[in-house]
């Protein structure tokens, strides 16, 4: 093994357990969707009144329901492929790395082609989403 391989090794050794994510988590909320599906929420920031930053998880498969909010939102697709619909029939593929904007009162769903791995930026913050207080 070379040195800087040995190094790495004794550098990760030392590196602290990190808490397992779990469903008591703070600022962690699971979604009913279309059929049997459950997709999760993770927050990454929020400052209230401002932003609220959210990691999700769907599986493939899944549709979230029709729904809109009162705040700009943001999605970042990260992995797998979704497709977010509007109820005017436009819609938008997204596959990692792609993103979509809307403005409030939008009204959108989504199906998920693949498991898939998303962000949200909710512009103010949604009081509802996930906080670290919950």
């Amino acid at each position: 093994m070379s040195e800087r391989m040995e190094a790495l090794a004794e550098l990760t050794q030392a590196l602290p357990d990190f808490p397992l994510m779990t469903y008591e988590a703070p600022g962690y909320k699971e979604y009913k969707m279309k059929g049997n599906g459950i997709c999760r929420a993770w927050d990454v920031l929020t400052v209230p009144g401002i932003v609220s930053i959210t990691d999700w998880f769907a599986q493939g498969g899944d549709q979230f329901p029709t729904h809109e909010h009162n705040e700009q939102e943001w999605i970042i697709a990260e992995s797998g492929e979704m497709t977010i619909y509007y109820e005017d029939g436009e819609e938008f593929h997204l596959t990692p790395g792609k993103q979509v904007f809307h403005q409030p009162g939008r009204s959108h769903w989504a199906t998920f082609i693949t498991d898939c791995r998303f962000r949200t930026v909710m512009i103010p913050s949604a009081d509802y989403y996930p906080s670290p207080g919950e």
